[in-house]
């Protein structure tokens, strides 16, 4: 995926910093989105717990943590 990414952003000339404020807005609208509940098809499921633990429910498709500083910090990838 880096490859392909870095090749189209090259070929439409898309920079760094214009790709970092694409992913950043597309996080904080799924952000938003699960916030209002637009994510209804994502439903909580059980994993059960392996030699006597507890199960683990999973609600969210992500946890929603501030990665915005780590994404800007990421270098590329060749």
């Amino acid at each position: 995926m880096g490859f392909a990414a870095e090749h189209i952003a090259k070929r439409d000339g898309f920079t760094r910093e214009q790709q970092d404020d694409f992913a950043i807005q597309s996080y904080k609208r799924a952000q938003k989105a699960a916030a209002d509940s637009s994510f209804l098809e994502i439903e909580p499921i059980e994993i059960p717990g392996a030699r006597g633990k507890p199960s683990t429910v999973v609600k969210d498709d992500e946890d929603a943590k501030n990665v915005f500083p780590l994404l800007v910090s990421l270098s590329v990838v060749e």
